[in-house]
Parts: C-alpha cells; sequence; structure tokens
C-alpha cells in the first residue's frame, strides 16, 4: 500500500480518483472521467483501490492536508475521493456529489 508522501505525489501528479470497489458513486464518477477524456477536457486519470492502493486512514490524512474536516459518521472521507491536476495546482474536489457540482462536469450530470 501507498504511504502518505507517495499519496501526495499521486495527488499532485495526476487526476486521481481514490476508489472503492462496488461503490456506485465511484462507478459514476470514473463514468464523468471517461467523458472528459473523450471530449479532451483531460489527457488522462488514475483510479487507486483502497484495501489495495491505500487504507483510509491514510486517504483520510492525505485530504485532511488538503483542506477535508471531519464531517462523516464513520470519520472518514466518503469515497470516492476526487484530485484534479491542473495548470495552477492540485484541485482537491472531494467526492462525487462535489464533481458533478464543479467546473469539471461540464453541464453533463
Amino acid at each position: 500500500m501507498f504511504s502518505l508522501s507517495e499519496m501526495q505525489a499521486i495527488a499532485k501528479s495526476q487526476n486521481v480518483i481514490f476508489y472503492k470497489p462496488g461503490c456506485p458513486y465511484c462507478a459514476a464518477t470514473e463514468e464523468l472521467f471517461r467523458e472528459l477524456k473523450e471530449l479532451g477536457a483531460i489527457d488522462s486519470y488514475e483510479v487507486y483501490y483502497v484495501g489495495r492502493d491505500f487504507d483510509n486512514q491514510t486517504l483520510k490524512n492525505l485530504c485532511t492536508g488538503f483542506g477535508w474536516s471531519d464531517q462523516t459518521v464513520s470519520g472518514f472521507p466518503t469515497k470516492p475521493q476526487i484530485f484534479m491536476n491542473t495548470e495552477d495546482g492540485t484541485e482537491y474536489i472531494a467526492g462525487n456529489a462535489a464533481f458533478y457540482q464543479s467546473r469539471w462536469n461540464l453541464g453533463q450530470a
């Protein structure tokens, strides 16, 4: 599994979905990423999976470093967690609902 510093480097260098297998919100987010790629809005994206690539505590630490505050019943960020790499730096989107409400949606929702 990735360490916090490795996840920070990933989030700062790629368009990323931190994903939970079987999660319908994660699947919807990945579909929007595919559309963005097809439209040429992004060049690429990567998907990383809880339990295989990262654990919940490391994701929580990563998201907290980008401004996430604990507002969940579980005390951990929901999945997906989304980071976009832009000319201005890393844009932390947060979860699926925030992604669909962000400028990245391009009115496709």
